[in-house]
């Protein structure tokens, strides 16, 4: 909730008190609470879910990884039968993503990935949103296969999105993705896509 929405329900409660009329003024002033409880529970976002930046929590494509030793912890996943090491990302003992070691230099992070539909951009796009709803949000998006072929990233400056699309042997524009296409990850990258 912001200052000026405190201030103007303050102002106006404190107004109601000198009302001669008080069972008017308690039903505007405890409707007038009731409407400011919704907006605030509303925007109320668990920080540490957020994407902004191209940070999360602090964490940074090409940032030392010593820097977050406390964030991220020595993991594996399967990617394409072949087992990777990781840098799981937890939160309350979750598991909401992973950063890989830059290739260049394994000291840095590389690019950062989540499919916990718990993420979410500044820009309000999580896992599950649509090619759609990352349209209106994102300007200049280029597409990138995966290195497999398989899949398609529609990619803004430095935060990517998987699309659940199958592209393998196709040329795909931006124009014949179907706004309902569904995005399946998120990955922060260094202005590039990475494949590790």
């Amino acid at each position: 909730m912001n200052f000026r929405a405190i201030l103007v329900v303050a102002t106006v409660s404190i107004g109601f008190l000198g009302c001669k009329n008080t069972e008017q003024k308690k039903e505007t002033t405890t409707q007038q609470i009731e409407e400011v409880q919704e907006v605030e529970k509303g925007d109320v976002l668990d920080e540490r879910y957020l994407i902004q930046d191209n940070s999360f929590m602090g964490i940074r494509p090409l940032d030392p990884i010593e820097l977050h030793s406390n964030l991220l912890q020595t993991g594996k996943i399967k990617v394409d039968q072949v087992v990777k090491e990781v840098l799981v990302i937890e939160i309350d003992g979750q598991e909401v993503g992973y950063a890989t070691h830059n290739r260049e230099d394994k000291r840095l992070v590389g690019s950062i990935t989540f499919q916990s539909p718990k993420i979410i951009t500044d820009k309000g796009i999580k896992v599950g949103a649509t090619f759609g709803e990352v349209l209106k949000k994102y300007a200049n998006l280029e597409l990138r296969t995966t290195k497999n072929g398989k899949k398609i990233y529609a990619k803004s400056e430095s935060i990517a999105f998987l699309l659940d699309l199958d592209a393998k042997g196709k040329a795909v524009t931006i124009e014949a993705i179907p706004e309902a296409t569904k995005v399946i990850e998120i990955k922060l990258v260094n202005n590039k896509i990475s494949n590790n």
